[in-house]
């Protein structure tokens, strides 16, 4: 399974390579059901970010995404929040 890994202690000058890297994963994606995760349960701001891009930019795709623990904890975190 191809997965790619937020690092959960980016700050605004680590960024935009991780959103390279991130690009690129998507850009080179060959099999079916990818994982995205957040390699940490107390992510800084800007790798939440970052997880919500890659969120929003699989559902504009075909194939079928996995969200590991970490990532989708957060998920839930916001749906809480949100219906609150």
């Amino acid at each position: 399974m191809q997965s790619f890994m937020i690092p959960g202690n980016l700050d605004t000058s680590s960024a935009p390579e991780a959103k390279s890297s991130l690009v690129n994963w998507f850009a080179d994606l060959s099999e079916e059901n990818p994982e995205i995760e957040i390699d940490t349960m107390t992510p800084t701001q800007v790798s939440l970010q970052l997880l919500v891009a890659a969120h929003h930019k699989s559902k504009t795709d075909d194939r079928s995404y996995t969200f590991g623990p970490n990532a989708c904890a957060h998920f839930d975190q916001f749906l809480k929040k949100d219906g609150d």
